[in-house]
């Protein structure tokens, strides 16, 4: 084996991994939480976690003094009457209050959590909760029940009646023969029943927001955490790893998980190595020896600094007397390159996902290109927040796609092209890629290099 640069490199020990991110969080709360708010038109956003019941949001939200929630914790963001934040946990006390006020116990920061009895408050989460949205005359709070999505759709049965009966009954969708209005990047219903009182909305549009906006500080970390893994797949796909006639496609992906965890990162799903060969048509993803002339393929990603990436490429193994992969391979690669261009060009802010999809896919008929379209957000999870473009089983408009892209977010730019191959006697060759891409300026760019050669192994 190399030496190991990538690991020498690797920027931050844990210590220092811990500063940076709730150095992150911070500024995440100062700078896009607001406009998460104001994006949905909330006053207030509830979000309740329960240890060992945590909801999808609680990564986000959690400063690195706690790696799961303590007992029962309820955030609560609040929009002043004067356009400011108060970002609050109306929870027990876990030394989190450098970051969050604690109205509950009435506790600041650095207070000693652990070495001192600590008087219990004399009212309720649930009354201290009302007793805020009526201080601060929060007429329009989001709460995560919103079936519209998964990371806002996490709030127990027990905490939702224990929300409704301090803060007033929920909201339910409005039946109107008006065409769906289109609020906060979602065309649908926003979840409000017009004219009633009621205040409790669902929080999608906020959770969105929220989990998908990217500072200009986590724009840089999403570089680092997309070179680390391209450079992973580098490692994987060479004869440091793979010797031809001995090792298997399933020693490959083990190989490579391993490796995340020997550099102290996380994997963010198991990885799959796929093989192709000439005579043995379709994608092999059961163990296989890897032989010369075969296509290696991977679908993988870690988690450095809580964001997650998601990419493939592919792999030749050289012929004896070869110096490259065979033009037909050569030529698929290309075609599929081409795709994502047209893709990445169609990830326009403003635009859906679903009319990206419809763009791309008569550009890619115009070309001809037997194109495949599955591209989706990253972010906190590997499958992330907001429009998705198309779905591998699936080529045609759906709510995924309903969502608008919109600048200073992170996606997967995943496909296929199905090419013949005229050394595999025609035999087509399913060329999947994905690569992270970043949207800025109003411009989607790869965040690593577009993989426009195959690893030659």
């Amino acid at each position: 084996m190399k030496d190991d640069r990538l690991a020498a490199r690797l920027p931050y020990s844990v210590r220092e991994q811990a500063r940076i991110w709730d150095e992150t969080l911070s500024e995440r709360l100062d700078l896009v939480m607001p406009e998460a708010l104001k994006d949905a038109g909330l006053d207030m956003w509830v979000v309740v976690t329960n240890e060992n019941c945590e909801d999808p949001l609680t990564r986000s939200l959690l400063p690195s003094a706690l790696t799961e929630p303590r007992g029962k914790m309820v955030f609560a963001f609040i929009m002043t009457r004067e356009g400011k934040l108060r970002k609050m946990s109306v929870s027990r006390i876990a030394g989190i209050e450098d970051v969050y006020e604690n109205p509950w116990y009435n506790a600041g920061p650095g207070i000693d959590w652990k070495g001192h009895d600590i008087e219990a408050p004399k009212e309720t989460q649930w009354e201290c909760l009302a007793r805020l949205a009526n201080e601060f005359g929060c007429k329009r709070i989001g709460i995560c029940n919103d079936s519209r999505l998964s990371e806002a759709n996490g709030l127990c049965i027990d905490d939702f009646e224990n929300i409704k009966n301090a803060l007033g009954e929920v909201n339910h969708p409005a039946k109107s023969a008006e065409p769906p209005r289109q609020i906060c990047g979602f065309v649908g219903d926003p979840g409000e029943l017009a004219g009633t009182p009621e205040r409790l909305v669902g929080a999608a549009d906020a959770a969105v927001h929220w989990l998908s906006v990217r500072t200009e500080r986590e724009a840089a970390q999403y570089k680092a955490a997309a070179r680390m893994a391209h450079e992973i797949i580098d490692e994987a796909f060479s004869t440091d790893v793979i010797v031809p006639y001995v090792t298997t496609n399933d020693d490959v992906r083990w190989y490579m998980m391993q490796r995340v965890h020997d550099l102290g990162l996380t994997y963010t799903f198991e990885c799959s190595v796929a093989v192709f060969r000439s005579g043995m048509p379709g994608m092999h993803n059961t163990p296989t020896v890897i032989l010369p002339g075969d296509v290696v393929h991977c679908d993988f990603g870690l988690r450095f600094l809580n964001l997650c990436t998601d990419a493939q490429e592919l792999g030749y193994v050289l012929r004896p007397g070869e110096a490259n992969a065979p033009n037909g391979l050569l030529r698929a690669l290309a075609i599929t390159n081409r795709l994502q261009d047209i893709v990445r060009g169609n990830m326009i802010p403003g635009r859906n996902g679903n009319d990206a999809l419809l763009a791309s896919r008569e550009q890619a008929a115009e070309e001809g290109i037997n194109a495949t379209v599955y591209c989706h957000p990253i972010g906190y999870y590997p499958h992330g927040a907001g429009p998705s473009v198309g779905r591998f089983s699936n080529q045609k408009s759906g709510a995924w796609g309903d969502r608008l892209f919109r600048d200073n977010t992170a996606h997967a730019l995943e496909l296929n092209a199905k090419v013949p191959i005229p050394e595999w006697n025609g035999q087509e060759l399913m060329c999947c890629l994905e690569s992270e891409v970043f949207i800025s300026g109003g411009v989607a760019r790869h965040l690593a290099a577009q993989p426009t050669l195959f690893h030659l192994i």
